[in-house]
């Protein structure tokens, strides 16, 4: 990789200023089109996407990125109302487990914890993980854009009792 492209070093300094500002949060839209420039849409050269996601994770802090407020209430809210009615009960094609149920209903914060390729071919569609961490620090990562689809990639069961 020779010279490194102005959409490359644009997002190279967004991630540095995340970091350099006290884990300052992703927007949502930050996140989307982070995904887009490390995906075959975006950044042209090969070398470059994987130089990118590389510096994305070797930057994040340990407990992963912060996300703003109003992309932390939009991911419980889809949670929420994909996991429950209304009136408070399951919904019969809830796809989560009694542990994941219980960190929703003790959320305290979301993190963006990493991107992972969703496709067989290297560096076509990321999808962002996303971690879901209750008051008491148990936490469960999940990643997928639609809630039939969404896959559970780790656990982390501190002190939180199912419910």
């Amino acid at each position: 990789m020779n010279k490194l492209s102005k959409t490359y070093k644009k997002w190279q300094n967004i991630i540095d200023d995340k970091q350099k500002w006290s884990n300052a949060p992703f927007s949502e839209h930050e996140v989307i089109y982070l995904r887009k420039a490390i995906g075959s849409s975006g950044l042209k050269c090969i070398d470059e996407r994987y130089t990118l996601l590389s510096h994305f994770q070797d930057t994040m802090p340990e407990t992963g990125f912060n996300i703003t407020v109003d992309h932390q209430q939009k991911g419980i809210d889809y949670l929420r109302n994909n996991t429950y009615k209304k009136n408070g009960t399951l919904r019969k094609n809830n796809i989560l487990g009694s542990f994941e149920r219980g960190v929703i209903d003790n959320f305290k914060e979301f993190k963006l914890v990493d991107l992972r390729n969703a496709s067989e071919n290297s560096y076509d569609f990321y999808l962002p993980i996303y971690r879901c961490i209750a008051k008491d620090g148990s936490y469960f990562d999940y990643t997928g854009t639609v809630y039939s689809m969404i896959k559970i990639t780790d656990i982390n069961a501190k002190t939180l009792v199912a419910v």
